[in-house]
């Protein structure tokens, strides 16, 4: 049998199974990049991974690495208002709206000096863990404990 021919009947006996692995490997490839957004947003479950690894660097219970006196590790010092330099009073996160909340205004922001996280910083949250962050602002902002 020519090396040919032997190709020809590999590929006439594999090619549909590879075609078959191929067809159900890409739904499930596509689903884990589209995964929707939960209807109930957990704290320790969805938001606390997200902080932990963009937000609590600067913003934890590090006091000297701090960023501009904002603790968002503790929901008393996240929902509380703070001043800055300039005598503007904000709120870091109001719980059940997302428009009002600090936190959520510099998520969304397009402007590179107000973007959270800063554009230079190794973690940068994806459009998902945005949409996480409104929803569960949305839904109370409830911390839950470890």
């Amino acid at each position: 049998m020519s090396a040919d021919v032997a190709a020809r009947r590999f590929l006439s006996r594999a090619l549909p199974g590879l075609i078959g692995l191929i067809v159900s490997v890409i739904p499930a490839a596509a689903a884990a990049v589209v995964k929707p957004l939960p209807a109930v947003v957990e704290f320790n479950r969805d938001i606390r991974p997200i902080m932990s690894n963009t937000c609590f660097k600067c913003h934890g219970s590090d006091v000297a690495a701090n960023k501009g006196s904002l603790r968002l590790d503790r929901p008393e010092l996240a929902y509380a208002p703070l001043t800055d330099q300039s005598g503007r009073t904000r709120i870091p996160i109001v719980p059940g709206d997302p428009e009002k909340s600090e936190v959520w205004r510099r998520l969304i922001s397009k402007e590179a000096a107000e973007v959270m996280p800063p554009p230079d910083t190794l973690h940068q949250l994806s459009e998902r863990d945005i949409a996480l962050m409104g929803r569960w602002i949305e839904q109370g902002a409830k911390y839950e404990a470890h």
